[in-house]
């Protein structure tokens, strides 16, 4: 199968423009550049993950003046570069899988391709963008600059959008925000590391506080049927939520998703060894511990315990 042929077929699966509301008010001679996409809002929409397949290029047809964009090349149909120009010199994109480029639409001068392209995209609002690498190294988003004049290639870079991509699609879009930070700080940090830029990092002798850890835990227990997220554990520890997991990693032992999941199936089996089956369905006791479906807390019971809830039950 050629290049061509993997493009189309790929169209097939992702979405319909029409079908991603986005474009609702694009103009259509934008529109028609796009065969599919494959969209989804990420950190209450400042930042965006997509997979697309383009006729060419186009420069900034959503009026987006304040983002920048990462693209990853897929694939693509034609041998011919993507001519890229944001006022730091005009430089070339070579059509080769794996290639990425960072866009940002206030400086973009020039950005001409044509495909069939197949990329991976995401979007970041400057804002955002600004806010996240503020919190993660003390440095804005001119620390990327150097990555506006040239085209580049980074192993770990491409498998962080391809996995966060993926997560998205596999779970059509309901997926752990805390999970989507966590793979949004890697981004802008390997961001970050292929300037040269040298930003903080927590060290591995780094801990929270005992009374900061004891602040957190207590407020996990008691809110473990709610919605627990690290920003707000962040804020009760007192650290920058960007630093927190590693910290609270590095001073509990297991990851916060992982503590919390534990603590979650552990208050779970106190209910079932409590009541009777016809007194307090799975469903409710998955909703009293935490989670928003009862397969997720069958699933994450099994996977702790070994056994499904019902037979933990059954035998308690």
């Amino acid at each position: 199968m050629d290049r061509l042929d993997q493009i189309l077929r790929r169209s097939r699966q992702l979405k319909s423009v029409d079908q991603c509301h986005l474009f609702d008010r694009t103009p259509a001679i934008f529109r028609d550049r796009v065969v599919a996409v494959d969209l989804y809002k990420l950190a209450g929409g400042t930042f965006r993950i997509s997979e697309v397949i383009l006729t060419e290029t186009f420069h900034n047809p959503l009026g987006m003046d304040d983002y920048f964009l990462l693209s990853l090349l897929v694939n693509s149909g034609k041998e011919n570069s993507l001519e890229v120009d944001q006022g730091t010199g005009h430089y070339q994109r070579p059509n080769q899988p794996g290639r990425m480029v960072l866009l940002q639409t206030q400086a973009l001068e020039k950005c001409q391709g044509t495909g069939p392209l197949h990329t991976v995209m995401l979007t970041m609002k400057r804002t955002a963008l600004e806010a996240r690498l503020q919190d993660l190294s003390g440095s804005g988003a001119a620390a990327l600059d150097p990555l506006l004049a040239r085209s580049f290639y980074d192993d770990g870079l491409e498998l962080m959008l391809k996995r966060l991509l993926a997560q998205h699609q596999r779970s059509l879009g309901a997926v752990d925000p805390d999970d989507t930070s966590e793979f949004l700080d890697g981004i802008c940090l390997q961001l970050l590391s292929l300037t040269g830029h040298r930003h903080v990092r927590v060290a591995e002798s780094d801990r929270l506080r005992p009374l900061a850890i004891q602040r957190v835990v207590d407020y996990i227990e008691t809110h473990l049927g709610g919605e627990l997220t690290r920003s707000q554990l962040a804020t009760i520890a007192g650290v920058s939520e960007c630093h927190f997991s590693r910290l609270f990693t590095q001073s509990v032992g297991v990851s916060v998703k992982q503590f919390v999941l534990r603590r979650r199936v552990e208050q779970a089996k106190s209910l079932l060894r409590q009541f009777a089956s016809q007194e307090l369905p799975l469903s409710q006791v998955a909703a009293q511990v935490g989670f928003c479906h009862k397969s997720r807390f069958c699933e994450e019971f099994r996977r702790q315990v070994g056994v499904s809830p019902e037979v933990y039950r059954s035998n308690s």
